[in-house]
């Protein structure tokens, strides 16, 4: 259902990802990410589907009675940082909700600096309106067993949940 009603989705704003949990802190949850220029925007699209008689009726009146929870988050990427793109089923992927033990200027400079052994960092984001000093860091890995690697590779950052994504046929990073 999901993969049908994308395009009506798309049409509003630029998927990040699409996600769904296999390992970790959460099984079988949703991970979506979307890419909003700013907090105006975000509230114009939602406004815009929630007015598309197409994302209501054929979606959203349909995954509702299926929704036990919903965590909504704004996030902003670090101050210096972007979001990259992996080629395309190339690998798995590890989300981390994090702590920056610094401020965000500095956490950037941490993060610049991690490294993990075949894993690349695609994503590091700060949350906006909730839990401040937090955040979250996508990563994209080769193989599988990399994501083994658990130990926050520096003291400034502490990772509090990981999750292992499995993306959908739609999603960009998949």
């Amino acid at each position: 259902m999901a993969k049908q009603s994308m395009p009506v989705r798309t049409f509003y704003s630029k998927m990040v990802g699409f996600w769904t949990t296999e390992l970790g802190d959460g099984i079988n949850d949703i991970v979506h990410i979307w890419e909003y220029g700013s907090l105006d925007e975000r509230r114009r699209v939602r406004q815009a589907l929630a007015t598309d008689r197409r994302w209501q009726d054929d979606f959203i009146a349909h995954i509702m009675p299926m929704c036990l929870m919903q965590r909504n988050n704004a996030l902003q990427c670090l101050p210096g940082t972007d979001v990259v793109y992996p080629e395309p089923d190339s690998g798995s992927y590890e989300l981390q909700e994090v702590k920056y033990n610094q401020n965000l200027a500095k956490a950037a400079d941490c993060v610049k600096g991690i490294s993990r052994p075949a894993a690349q960092l695609l994503a590091c984001w700060s949350n906006v309106l909730s839990r401040q000093n937090h955040g979250l860091l996508l990563w994209h890995h080769k193989e599988l067993d990399n994501i083994l690697d658990t130990q926050s590779p520096v003291k400034e950052i502490e990772i509090k949940k990981r999750k292992r994504l499995t993306p959908q046929s739609f999603s960009v990073m998949r």
